[in-house]
């Protein structure tokens, strides 16, 4: 269904203007000639249907992490749906659209259910540069470099300290571009806590930080996770998905998203 959108005009630089679009939950800023914003405007929401899925796991209530936020294309629903009684928090690590993911939490009064943190979700003793990709903005990474040559380091947070510093999450939302498996290896809170976890699968983006879907699998199958992906399209203009469970991350392909339910989970389909 598309959605009608506007040029907004922030700065005088060409660089600096966004455009506003409308999604299913919301209007919000967004990058133009962006993959993500060509998805908002074409079906109302980024990966609507992943989104639709993760939604029907998160309930009134919940804390809720959202790790690799982009401009709140998940965080403002997922406020959304935790209410007033839940909290959100956001983590964006690339400062430009981090700014954004601010006033698009703003403009959809849900800035009070939840806290943006401009971090990067990853491993400490590295230096890291940021590589965007003008054309999707949501694929921006983070790359290691033995030097930073002028560049500002960014603030390196993990699930445990966010934990420390908030809460303990029920819901746990990561798309951080290949540091997955260094992430969550490294947190003793997700183990012990056995939240739902919703998580991109990128062996490109693995393979990058020297890991593998096999790897990722074998960590979630031994804390005792059950692993569902949805089989309909990624992308369309309905929140319609299928869900079905994979005996392993290698069973999915290349690049998808999985929604990995604890075993003891009452959340877990029968």
């Amino acid at each position: 269904m598309p959605c009608a959108c506007r040029s907004i005009v922030t700065g005088m630089a060409r660089k600096k203007r966004l455009i506003e679009v409308e999604a299913i939950f919301g209007r919000l800023l967004a990058f133009p000639d962006d993959l993500i914003t060509k998805q908002i405007v074409k079906f109302g929401a980024h990966t609507r249907p992943e989104l639709a899925m993760l939604l029907s796991v998160t309930q009134p209530g919940d804390l809720v992490f959202d790790l690799g936020a982009h401009i709140g294309t998940f965080a403002i629903p997922l406020a959304q749906k935790v209410g007033s009684a839940g909290r959100v928090v956001a983590v964006e690590a690339f400062p430009r659209t981090f700014r954004v993911l601010q006033r698009n939490l703003r403009r959809n009064g849900v800035d009070h259910i939840t806290t943006a943190v401009n971090a990067l979700i990853g491993p400490k003793g590295l230096s890291f540069v940021a590589v965007r990709d003008k054309r999707n903005t949501g694929g921006t990474r983070f790359d290691t470099v033995e030097t930073l040559d002028g560049h500002t380091d960014i603030e390196r947070l993990g699930i445990d300290a966010l934990c420390a510093a908030y809460f303990p999450p029920r819901v746990i939302k990561i798309d951080i571009e290949g540091f997955e498996v260094l992430v969550l290896s490294a947190s003793q809170v997700v183990p012990d806590l056995k939240p739902v976890l919703y998580t991109e699968v990128s062996a490109r983006s693995l393979c990058r930080m020297g890991n593998s879907i096999a790897e990722l699998d074998a960590l979630l199958r031994g804390w005792g996770y059950r692993l569902f992906r949805n089989v309909a399209p990624r992308n369309g203009p309905t929140d319609h998905f299928e869900i079905q469970e994979l005996a392993s991350l290698t069973e999915g392909g290349g690049f998808f998203d999985v929604l990995a339910i604890h075993a003891t989970d009452q959340r877990l389909w029968a």
